[in-house]
């Protein structure tokens, strides 16, 4: 609902908080459908005992784990993406209210809204890659994201 606020009145705005608050608008938004519509319990489709073993021994079926098929680790990389990403977004945001209010004459520096976006949507991107990049793999997707805890 903020989101088409901003964008109805971006007019009677300046133009570096309504991105600003717009980036966060979406962020949260699309990791909200992202948790909502991704998320699902692999263990309520199972027909399996769930009682605790007398022998406290863990059964084999726990200890296979099936290859990445892609798209369990593709919505955890986008949550952990857009998740980073609003709070980098809440960060800028902040900032930029910080410098407003230091600079009140001058307003912020020139090229600032371009760094910003730049920083907003670039460094959760980088985090979130060099992540997959040290801790994904194929035959052991569970290094990089979890099934249960």
């Amino acid at each position: 609902m903020e989101i088409f606020f901003f964008v109805l009145h971006r007019k009677s705005r300046k133009s570096a908080p309504t991105i600003l608050l717009v980036s966060i608008c979406v962020c949260m938004t699309i990791y909200y459908f992202l948790f909502l519509f991704g998320i699902k319990n692999p263990n309520a489709s199972l027909d399996r005992d769930i009682r605790a073993s007398e022998e406290n021994t863990i059964p084999s079926s726990d200890l296979h784990q099936e290859p990445d098929k892609g798209p369990c680790t593709a919505f955890t990389a986008l949550m952990q993406y857009f998740l980073l990403a609003t709070f980098t977004w809440n960060t800028l945001y902040a900032g930029h209210i910080f410098v407003l209010i230091r600079k009140t004459l001058s307003g912020p520096p020139r090229g600032s809204l371009a760094v910003s976006i730049a920083i907003g949507w670039g460094f959760p991107a980088v985090v979130v890659a060099i992540t997959l990049g040290v801790t994904y793999r194929v035959d052991d997707p569970l290094g990089y994201r979890r099934e249960e805890l």
